[in-house]
């Protein structure tokens, strides 16, 4: 077993959105066969040979979101894990998927080429920094957010193998989807969760076939696995984005007068 930075939510309240429930984001139907696999970001390693940064949470969602806007939008993005890693409040043992989609939602996300993961970081601790975030990289996540709208909703509170199944499948036509996993025992050709463990891990689903195993896009090495179909993911995430119009600015009482001055003197000289 691999514990690399995923925690559990306690339980899932009642305020927070779910597949099929009254709280739950607009129906779309962006990839009708599920498959999102023509569509894979960059590999990213959340790890390298000095340390982990436990940050799965962030890899996992952020994978989410990249392949989610380059089918919808054919946006190419690379976004940081440090910048939401630090805004989330992630440091090991790691973080919950809520917290990570929450901090996104109220704080943005920033270009990874203005804070990488690269050969200059050292440590844990450097990883996690700057903290507290500085207002200009503030700044530039609060202008993603003026860019898209982000929402995210659980695809099952629990239930069985099937209902779950079932769930994911749903939520497939509509985004990629980011899910818990005990990580990572291999048997044969597939990854398994044996009865009666718990997940260890976030990471991103981007299809499957049918009655034989689900596909995964990881953070480590051998990015893409192939997850037996009886393997019970304990959690899983969707989301929904869209890309706000430009705002159209009020006129103020004063530019109306203006307006309104121009045209009567325009109506004078003729």
């Amino acid at each position: 077993m691999i514990h690399t930075g995923f925690i559990a939510p306690e339980r899932i309240e009642d305020d927070e959105f779910v597949l099929g429930a009254a709280l739950a984001m607009p129906e779309e139907e962006l990839q009708p066969n599920g498959q999102w696999g023509n569509f894979l970001p960059l590999k990213e390693i959340q790890r390298n040979e000095r340390f982990d940064t436990f940050n799965c949470t962030g890899f996992g969602t952020l994978n989410q979101i990249e392949v989610y806007l380059k089918r919808k939008y054919g946006k190419e993005e690379n976004y940081s894990e440090r910048f939401v890693g630090v805004i989330a409040g992630t440091y090991p043992p790691g973080n919950t998927p809520q917290k990570v989609y929450e901090a996104i939602r109220k704080g943005g996300s920033l270009d990874d080429k203005l804070l990488p993961f690269d050969s200059a970081v050292k440590s844990v601790d450097e990883y996690y920094m700057p903290k507290p975030m500085t207002e200009n990289y503030l700044k530039l996540g609060a202008e993603w957010l003026n860019q898209f709208t982000f929402n995210h909703e659980w695809v099952f509170k629990g239930g069985t193998l099937e209902e779950k199944q079932k769930a994911l499948k749903e939520e497939l036509v509509a985004c990629p989807v980011a899910v818990s996993v005990y990580a990572w025992l291999q048997e044969g050709d597939y990854y398994i969760k044996p009865l009666g463990v718990s997940d260890t891990h976030w990471t991103l689903c981007f299809g499957y076939v049918e009655g034989k195993y689900w596909l995964i896009f990881d953070s480590y090495d051998n990015t893409v696995k192939k997850l037996r179909w009886d393997f019970s993911f304990g959690f899983a995430k969707g989301i929904y984005m869209e890309i706000k119009a430009p705002e159209v600015k009020k006129k103020t009482f004063f530019q109306k007068l203006v307006e309104l001055l121009s045209y009567w003197l325009d109506e004078i000289i003729r």
